[in-house]
């Protein structure tokens, strides 16, 4: 894994911010912001950057898991992503509580840290093994309402019932799966065989759509009335979103009318976060980057008089702000004064880019060293 900026978002989802790459297995690690209020999601980005894997509800989650992990897979002596993790790994598990617990991984994680696809998946798997069917299926139902926003989850339900012969539920799952977020489905492969499933197959997402709007039934618009304009653009989005999943369209075409489309829904900070992601590869290192260091002036600077120092850092301070200030203009239209809306818009874009260098120094050396332990193991 190597570390890579949190702005250097071309080529991969419009709502990650990428922490790690792997060159070779072409995926990333970062963090999923679905919203304003949404805490974001530690997800793993494959597939050209369309496919998200979720694995972690929240940052805090997943550093309590690979550590639990850690403790599963070495031996005592062995705590490296323990000791990555610092003060916030010893406040998140006392080590060794895995080992004198007695339970299995995935049982131990589910009821002592949180609920994570891969362990309610294993815990059907484990209920398989046993030839305990209904257990199973209990274990999925759980699996839905927890992670119900994530195609992923309906997707395995849906296989599952396919296995068991179990046609009509299959196809309702599968056909739940492709009611969510494409992107969360899984690869090209499970987007496909939910398309069989679901009896859609050779359908656009467009076309999937429109069946599903006609199934509301001719009079639901009487019923629930015309569509508000922000329900339209928060509609528009999800298209776009999909299409890029489904490999119909480029994720980096669609970037500018996205942010548009989320300004009209009333999410002006998701709009802001989409257009700030039209920067720099996402295999840009961290190597040799560092933030740009702020004027000083020395005793043999020519600028060395307070009032052209002054002048100066006014200067570089409009600078920032002006192109802010584009940004802004290319999604939506000029509401506020000129001066109000500039220091605006420059202390939310400052208070992004800070948040994104304090997540990705709290994060890149567990990430880094978790891996290394995966491939040692």
């Amino acid at each position: 894994m190597t570390l890579v900026e949190p702005r250097a978002r071309r080529g991969i989802h419009p709502l990650v911010v990428p922490l790690a790459v792997d060159p070779v297995e072409g995926v990333t690690i970062g963090l999923y912001v679905k919203g304003e209020e949404d805490c974001a999601s530690v997800v793993r980005v494959a597939g050209e950057g369309r496919h998200l894997e979720l694995l972690g509800r929240n940052a805090s989650e997943y550093v309590h898991r690979a550590i639990v992990e850690e403790e599963w897979r070495s031996d005592e002596t062995e705590t490296v992503v323990a000791a990555a993790a610092g003060a916030v790994g010893v406040s998140l598990h006392n080590h060794g509580a895995f080992k004198t617990s007695g339970k299995e991984f995935d049982v131990y994680v589910t009821t002592q840290i949180g609920k994570f696809p891969s362990s309610m998946e294993g815990l059907v798997r484990r209920h398989l093994k046993r030839d305990d069917v209904q257990s199973a299926l209990i274990t999925c139902d759980l699996y839905k309402s927890t992670f119900g926003e994530w195609g992923s989850s309906h997707a395995f339900v849906a296989d599952l019932y396919n296995d068991l012969g179990r046609g009509e539920e299959a196809r309702d799952a599968a056909r739940n799966a492709l009611q969510t977020p494409w992107a969360t489905v899984g690869g090209d492969e499970t987007i496909k065989r939910m398309l069989d499933l679901a009896g859609w197959s050779g359908k656009t997402v467009t076309e999937i759509k429109e069946v599903l709007e006609t199934r509301r039934g001719p009079n639901a618009a009487a019923f629930d009335g015309p569509k508000s304009e922000k329900q339209l653009a928060r509609e528009e989005a999800e298209l776009l979103l999909d299409q890029v999943a489904a490999g119909e369209i480029e994720s980096a075409t669609v970037n500018q009318r996205l942010a548009e489309c989320y300004m009209k829904a009333g999410n002006s900070t998701l709009a802001k976060f989409v257009m700030c992601g039209s920067g720099s590869p996402a295999d840009a290192a961290l190597d040799g980057w560092s933030a740009p260091e702020r004027y000083t002036a020395t005793s043999d600077d020519e600028n060395a008089n307070p009032e052209n120092v002054q002048r100066e850092l006014m200067r570089m301070k409009r600078r920032g702000c002006d192109r802010a200030e584009k940004l802004l203009h290319s999604v939506s239209p000029v509401r506020e004064s000129e001066t109000r809306k500039r220091h605006k818009v420059f202390r939310e874009l400052q208070s992004l880019h800070d948040s994104q260098n304090s997540i990705l120094s709290s994060m890149g050396t567990l990430l880094e060293k978790l891996e290394a332990l995966k491939l040692k193991g």
